[in-house]
């Protein structure tokens, strides 16, 4: 049986605390997978999802259905949020290198099991993107504090990562991911890498043998990991349209419907609009009180005179790297208060917005509201037009007795 999602809030609640930095990104549950992305995303089509990040808005998606009980869904969200967030707090060369590490493992005794789950579950993906599935496999095995110091942590990345003086086993993987999930817990890892597109990567169990297709399907359609690709790039294409489906109950309908039918519809999406950028606007407002602090805190941990010149180099990155997101959260503030507060040629651009899309999902009820309002108008241009003949009908009686007055 599914969990409940008063299960799920409570998990990912939990979760939030755990984590503190992972303030930022949105997680969230809906019953199944078809509600998040559409029937073309069904199980039958591409199989199981347990759970997707989003790189570009911040989110984690997590279908109920698909879980087995409480730690079921724990494990999706330490893949999603310490793994595949997790690898977004890397630079981006540090990244390719730790992936590249983890690819040149392939064959290492410590590791083909992990290798083979990714291989049989993501077909057809490049080698890149399953290194980034066996790092989220190590995320799934956290279950606790870091339990090693600093010194190791630094000691493990230099051998197997930056100087390549050993190859990568399972311990130093797991090393590093507990050293990333660490620095999450105590708020001092922030992302690094800003994706500029929302490919998912989806988190899935093993499939089965019949499952296993590589390139196109022998039937001529997609595969499963090209229609997952497809879901990505089709039913998650922005943050907009995600954030109205999660928010906008259906339209009514039926036939029957009165002009006060129409103003309590378009009423209701343009509060729902409303609620929708005061919560966004609410969230960047958030985001950046929180980057100017790490911002505050890396300008006062300045190298001193006597650190090597790759330390000092790394923090100036660290500040233009922080300035930039700082930057770029302010532009997106801007644009939300400029649509929260903004007019158009029509009146306000959220109540435009909100006619527009009511039009748009409900035109049957639109074209009554406009017949309505055509002969509200009719009606009021017979009754100026009445009141002109009849002035004009009372001007010649006016006239007529006139004439026949005694002088």
């Amino acid at each position: 049986m599914p969990i409940t999602e008063e299960q799920a809030d409570g998990e990912i609640h939990a979760f939030y605390n755990e984590f503190p930095g992972l303030s930022g990104l949105k997680i969230s549950h809906r019953p199944t997978q078809e509600s998040f992305y559409g029937n073309k995303a069904s199980i039958e089509a591409v199989g199981t999802i347990k759970g997707a990040f989003l790189p570009k808005r911040g989110e984690v998606h997590l279908p109920l259905a698909n879980f087995r009980d409480v730690g079921d869904l724990r494990k999706s969200l330490q893949h999603e949020a310490l793994g595949h967030y997790g690898t977004l707090t890397f630079t981006g060369s540090e990244k390719r290198d730790l992936l590249e590490v983890i690819i040149a493992a392939r064959q290492s005794p410590s590791l083909q099991d992990e290798w083979a789950k990714v291989d049989k579950a993501y077909a057809g993906q490049s080698e890149l993107m399953k290194a980034e599935e066996v790092f989220c496999l190590a995320a799934e095995r956290i279950s606790g504090p870091l339990t090693k110091t600093a010194d190791q942590v630094e000691r493990t990345w230099s051998d197997v990562v930056k100087s390549k003086a050993r190859p990568l086993e399972r311990e130093d993987l797991q090393t590093i991911v507990d050293a990333v999930a660490d620095g999450i817990r105590r708020g001092t890892r922030e992302q690094r890498i800003f994706p500029v597109d929302d490919r998912s990567q989806f988190r899935r169990p093993g499939l089965t043998e019949s499952q296993q297709r590589v390139g196109q399907a022998d039937d001529g359609g997609l595969t499963e990991a090209a229609a997952l690709d497809q879901v990505a790039a089709n039913a998650l294409a922005t943050e907009a349209e995600q954030q109205e489906r999660d928010q906008e109950a259906e339209v009514d309908r039926d036939a029957g419907h009165s002009p006060s039918t129409y103003e309590a519809e378009l009423e209701t999406h343009i509060e729902a609009k409303q609620q929708q950028v005061e919560r966004i606007e609410s969230r960047l407002e958030t985001l950046i009180e929180q980057q100017e602090a790490r911002l505050l805190q890396t300008q006062q941990s300045k190298p001193g005179a006597f650190s090597l010149p790759s330390t000092r180099s790394a923090w100036r990155d660290r500040q233009d790297d922080q300035r930039a997101r700082l930057q770029t959260l302010h532009a997106r503030l801007d644009r939300v208060q400029s649509l929260k507060e903004g007019m158009s040629t029509h009146g306000p651009k959220l109540e435009e917005l909100a006619t527009r899309k009511l039009r748009a999902e409900n035109p049957e009820l639109a074209a009554e509201w406009d017949e309505a309002q055509a002969q509200a108008r009719r009606e009021q241009i017979e009754k100026r037009q009445a009141s002109k003949r009849e002035k004009g009908q009372q001007a010649q009686r006016g006239q007529t007795l006139g004439l026949g007055r005694p002088e």
